[in-house]
């Protein structure tokens, strides 16, 4: 199968990318720095022999550059939408050209590839695509709101493509981890997150987001602990949730 990984050079994608490897798959990874992608492929093929494995450093976050990537890669099976990016402060406080940056990559490049291979694998009448949204799809987080939202939108939107595309036998699965040790929160500014007890690796996320994009899952929440957050979320009064995310998010503000 051709896979094609976004977000392919560090954490859940790197780990998705070596998961496909091992089972000889042909790998597109895509990500910013060409260095991290060279990277990844020397160890792919070192470690597990896999032979096809095509980099192609892109920032999604740019205007244009779905339809760009489409061209370049126009035959694939399987789309991984990985690729993200958040940033912690008060929302009226932070550069508007960070927010803006971060919709582009976040919603608007992950619904043009959706858009873009879901008619390819429409007409084909097979392919899956797993979109990576987060635990904080499932209520706004304040200090994170604009992150949060961008996610709520990832879980809506990969919903209701499922529900289109499931009669042409193409399979729509959303994959929401919580905290996961990677690097996203030191991106962010806040890498001490990542470092708490109790956090899951981005190995057993990946794992656990290819098995739930194979057995046709919608939604995949990682962890028990995960999984009840995102049904109270659901069940409580959204002042009593907001208060308590607030509160929570107070630290990173």
């Amino acid at each position: 199968m051709n896979v094609l990984i976004t977000g392919s050079s560090s954490g859940i994608g790197l780990e998705f990318a070596r998961l496909y490897a091992a089972q000889e798959n042909s790998l597109i990874l895509v990500s910013r720095s060409k260095q991290a992608l060279n990277e990844v492929k020397q160890e792919l093929i070192t470690k597990f022999n896999c032979k096809n494995v095509r980099i192609i450093p892109l920032d999604l976050s740019k205007h244009g550059s779905a339809e760009e990537l489409h061209k370049k890669v126009p035959d694939i099976d399987i789309l991984i939408n990985n690729a993200g990016v958040g940033d912690f402060g008060e929302c009226v406080s932070m550069p508007i050209e960070k927010i803006s940056a971060m919709i582009s990559l976040n919603i608007t490049a992950l619904t043009e590839l959706c858009m873009l291979y879901g008619r390819d694998f429409k007409n084909a009448k097979k392919g899956g695509v797993l979109n990576v949204a987060s635990i904080a799809a499932f209520q706004p987080l304040p200090y994170f709101g604009a992150y949060s939202a961008s996610k709520a939108y990832v879980l809506s939107f990969s919903l209701a493509l499922a529900a289109e595309l499931k009669e042409y036998n193409v399979t729509v699965t959303c994959l929401c981890p919580g905290t996961t040790k990677t690097n996203f929160f030191s991106a962010g500014g806040r890498a001490e997150i990542s470092q708490e007890k109790g956090i899951m690796s981005a190995s057993t996320v990946a794992a656990l987001g290819k098995s739930g994009l194979e057995r046709k899952q919608l939604i995949v929440i990682p962890g028990r602990q995960n999984r009840f957050f995102a049904l109270a979320a659901k069940l409580l009064p959204h002042k009593i949730v907001l208060g308590y995310a607030k509160r929570m998010m107070e630290e990173y503000r």
